[in-house]
């Protein structure tokens, strides 16, 4: 269709001819346009009750008269086959029954690539260029149009005599050293959240990035490149075994936060991971059992990256009720929103949203509070709904050794239009409500106080608070009156309570 143009009525006599007047069983739409003519041809040339698949990208005003007169079936294909953008199927490797899906997107692979094997398949007509490896910019140039040249599909070749080196390590050589820097960092991980507030705020303090390792190659060199670290590679070990790095950050999927934790530990490196710190109580009992068989001289730092308590907000309220004889009553709702069943974080691998995310709500009330938790009752709202879990809209209360209650509202249920999170907090007569990290109202003796801030929620305090406690032994000796223990117990024990509805001892 190429050859004759495929927008002109001419393509349409050749089908016709070709097919004895029938017309096409069936049509594949591999365009990449905004127009609607490539879905109107389409229609021209299929026969009756003929198929119709999109596997590019093409205008979707579809006419009804066409479809209904011919019954055509229309079909977008997710482009290399049953599997493709299924978390199970691509990320854990859970294959379909071939019984019952006989084509996959793996079976698809291996069937072009047996094909090719068995000389069945030759694709040699949609080979337009063939250049070398070394001129691999000249393809670049073709495809973008800045060589205006007709191409089809293009091969990049290497050297057969010449021996590829695959280095684990590549080094950035525009990177900025700082050579005076006392804290070395490795990255294991650094998607979004890594690179919003993380690094920006390491960038700010007198710290050398060493190593980034990511997933995937293209992203490890793009991060070096924007944050100056000195290499970057897919390989972890790269990082632990680094005996210059002596801080490791870990910013990966919750389920491998544990594993990368112990192992940094067991060099003997500075750890911050972004919570949680483990997703069950197996791993937070291998990690507590560790760090407490350090010498108290020679115990590296263990931070979790519970950021609210060092927000301004929380901070005035805690300044607010320092000389509080009486327990609190604390109430903080949050409304979480709506995650996909499919997203990564819904994984039961990965311990689920409460784990990930409702542990910093219960270290806000370890900060505020200041008490052991006793026990707590945890619940969740059941409903028919298959898109969302019923542990996503839970409450959870939790008594504490000094007569203090706090409640955590998570909800995921609710309208976007509503701020995130909103609490309130009551206290021998005084009253604090933090709306959003935004406003904090202060009420006391019959008035009231109105505090504004920029809603930033404590990352870059938090970063700092980090590196301080690296540069003051003292301060970091003091480090576990954050309990950061009970709050990761609480909330790995939390799923557990909402599905039983029961209260937990923690004593037990």
């Amino acid at each position: 269709c190429d050859e004759v143009g495929l927008f002109n009525d001419e393509s349409i006599n050749i089908v016709e001819s070709v097919t004895k007047g029938i017309g096409a069983d069936s049509i594949i739409i591999t365009a990449s346009t905004k127009s609607n003519e490539p879905i109107e041809k389409a229609i021209a040339f299929a026969r009756k009750k003929g198929r119709i698949v999109l596997v590019g990208v093409s205008g979707m005003n579809i006419p009804r008269s066409g479809f209904y007169e011919k019954e055509l079936e229309f079909t977008i294909s997710c482009s290399y086959g049953p599997g493709r953008y299924d978390y199970d199927y691509e990320q854990r490797g859970i294959d379909y029954p071939i019984g019952y899906v006989r084509f996959t997107e793996k079976r698809n692979m291996e069937t072009i690539l047996t094909l090719l094997s068995q000389k069945k398949l030759d694709f040699k007509k949609l080979i337009t260029h063939v250049i070398p490896i070394e001129n691999g910019n000249e393809a670049y140039d073709i495809i973008t149009g800045k060589k205006n040249e007709s191409y089809i599909g293009i091969l990049l070749k290497y050297k057969e005599d010449k021996k590829i080196n695959f280095d684990y390590v590549k080094y950035n050589k525009n990177a900025k050293i700082k050579l005076s820097s006392e804290v070395k960092i490795g990255f294991i991980g650094a998607g979004n959240f890594a690179q919003s507030y993380l690094l920006p705020n390491l960038l700010k303090n007198k710290v050398e990035l060493v190593t980034v390792a990511t997933r995937k190659p293209v992203n490890s060199k793009s991060i070096a490149e924007k944050f100056n670290f000195r290499k970057y590679t897919t390989d972890v070990n790269e990082v632990l075994d680094d005996t210059e790095i002596n801080t490791v950050f870990i910013v990966t999927h919750h389920n491998s936060h544990a594993k990368y934790v112990i192992e940094s530990l067991k060099r003997g490196k500075n750890v911050f991971v972004e919570k949680p710190l483990a997703i069950n109580l197996d791993e937070l009992y291998e990690i507590k059992r560790l760090y407490d068989g350090f010498d108290d001289n020679n115990r590296p730092l263990l931070f979790v990256g519970f950021n609210r308590r060092f927000s301004k907000p929380f901070k005035l309220i805690k300044e607010f009720f320092k000389d509080r004889t009486e327990p609190f009553v604390i109430n903080y709702r949050v409304n979480a929103g709506f995650i996909p069943l499919e997203h990564w974080i819904q994984q039961s691998e990965q311990g689920g949203r409460i784990i990930g995310e409702g542990c910093h709500f219960i270290d806000v009330f370890d900060f505020i509070i200041e008490s052991n938790p006793l026990s707590f009752y945890a619940v969740c709202s059941r409903s028919e709904n298959k898109k969302q879990k019923n542990e996503d809209n839970a409450i959870i209360t939790i008594y504490y050794r000094d007569g203090s209650v706090a409640n955590l509202i998570y909800l995921a249920n609710g309208d976007k239009s509503l701020p995130k999170e909103y609490c309130e907090l009551f206290c021998g007569g005084k009253t604090a409500v933090m709306d959003d990290f935004r406003v904090v109202s202060l009420h006391n003796n019959n008035k009231k106080k109105k505090f504004k801030f920029d809603g930033t929620k404590g990352h870059s305090e938090e970063v700092q608070k980090f590196l301080n406690l690296m540069n003051d032994p003292q301060e970091s000796a003091n480090i576990f009156n954050w309990n950061i223990w009970d709050t990761t117990k609480i909330t790995i024990l939390f799923n557990e309570a909402v599905i039983k509805g029961e209260i937990i001892r923690l004593e037990d």
